[in-house]
């Protein structure tokens, strides 16, 4: 896909997250930054990925929105090498799903996944993936692992989103690239409204833009960034739809954003 990008929808209607009532006092979590804050953080997490997957299997719209971000990363993937031969690391890759789908992409590249949560990364792990518990903020890899990183829908959690970058660009190999993955800020706003996402474990509503701009300040050369997905669920003629909309000026208002960037060579 080269100077493209991606995302996936988020959008879906109201479930047990909306219902939830809000917690007073901020559910004990502390000041951002506190010992209570840094434990309060991964349990809030789990909860958010178990409500996200019970809705992604019992969902279509959440289901779409996956199968065309996976969709996109490995497009991208396939224009970046294609000899389908890399070494790749998937930061937040949760349960593995994306990661999955990667491998099954590219069996010839060696796909290392990361995960904060012990249960999620063991789940992941029982499928056959090759997934270690770890930060993004604080990669436990060697400089210049990896011809790849990609964190897809995992920026946006990341209370250092910097840290996470940087550490991004110290395991990529000169040359190597990165891509960044989540719902554009319109995209946010509406799975917002339809109670899909949890403010808690929100952290930034980047564009393209500010995403682009954090990707620099963290000595990232940005390739190129693509918005997708006018709608949250796929539909006969989206595709062609899409085209005519981001010809018309009108990506913006698209559910999904990627960007692409490199480690300079020499850098």
């Amino acid at each position: 896909m080269g100077p493209k990008g991606l995302g996936s929808s988020h959008a879906c209607r109201r479930g047990p997250e909306a219902r939830r009532p809000r917690r007073r006092g901020g559910g004990g979590r502390g000041p951002p930054g506190s010992e209570a804050a840094r434990r309060y953080a991964p349990r809030v997490a789990a909860e958010h990925f178990q409500g996200y997957e019970q809705a992604r299997a019992g969902r279509g719209l959440l289901r779409d929105g996956f199968v065309r971000r996976a969709q996109e990363v490995v497009a991208a993937l396939r224009e970046e090498f294609p000899a389908g031969r890399f070494r790749l690391l998937d930061v937040g890759t949760a349960d593995g799903r994306m990661l999955e789908a990667i491998a099954r992409a590219f069996p010839g590249a060696e796909a290392v996944g990361l995960e904060a949560l012990e249960d999620l990364a063991a789940s992941a792990r029982a499928r056959g993936l090759d997934v270690r518990v770890g930060r993004a903020e604080a990669l436990p890899f060697p400089d210049g692992a990896f011809d790849a990183v990609t964190l897809i829908s995992t920026l946006k959690h990341v209370p250092d989103a910097g840290a996470a970058l940087r550490e991004g660009r110290r395991v990529l190999r000169p040359g190597g690239s990165l891509w960044v993955g989540d719902p554009t800020p319109f995209g946010i706003r509406l799975g917002l409204w339809r109670g899909h996402f949890d403010r808690r474990w929100l952290r930034h509503r980047w564009s393209v833009r500010e995403t682009a701009r954090a990707l620099t300040r963290a000595g990232l050369a940005v390739v190129g960034s693509r918005r997708y997905m006018p709608a949250p669920v796929e539909v006969w003629g989206g595709r062609a739809y899409e085209r005519v909309a981001r010809r018309l000026g009108l990506s913006r208002w698209f559910m999904q954003q990627l960007v692409h960037a490199r480690r300079p060579p020499g850098a």
